[in-house]
């Protein structure tokens, strides 16, 4: 993963940046930020006995600063862009985040992982932070496809 992000860094033209972006759509414009930024995350709580995992990332660390987050509010907390942003940031941090899925125990596992399937990602504003919440289900797919490519 770290170099697909190592790719896209290098792929982006930053000069072309003064390029009139009204030309662009919004959630492009919103993405443009994300996808040049590191973020961080912050797992909160582990796994919920219904299989919910939450977490916190700073809107600072998403390549933002308050200007342009007020500007974008609207866009960022679309279902489009909360879903984007959620499993980007899961994918980004996967080693984290399967710490979470591997700390189950094995009776708990089926049932919690299984009981339901991820349909959409919560998020909520908080501060200065975006806080995700995902069924841990979505997790479960992200490992079995990242493995199934690795044995390709």
């Amino acid at each position: 993963m770290d170099n697909f992000v190592a790719q896209l860094k290098n792929n982006i033209n930053i000069e072309n940046k003064t390029v009139s972006l009204s030309k662009v759509s919004r959630y492009r414009e919103v993405l443009s930020f994300i996808s040049t930024a590191s973020s961080t995350i912050k797992i909160l709580n582990g796994c919920s006995e219904d299989g919910d995992v939450k977490f916190e990332v700073s809107i600072k660390t998403l390549g933002m600063g308050y200007d342009v987050f007020t500007k974008y509010k609207k866009d960022i907390c679309s279902e489009f862009l909360a879903n984007f942003i959620g499993e980007l940031l899961i994918r980004e941090h996967l080693d984290e985040f399967a710490k979470v899925i591997t700390g189950l125990s094995s009776e708990s596992y089926l049932t919690i992982v299984n009981r339901f399937e991820h349909r959409k990602f919560g998020m909520d504003i908080v501060g200065d932070k975006l806080v995700f919440v995902f069924h841990i289900s979505l997790l479960q797919n992200i490992l079995l496809e990242d493995l199934k490519r690795k044995m390709r």
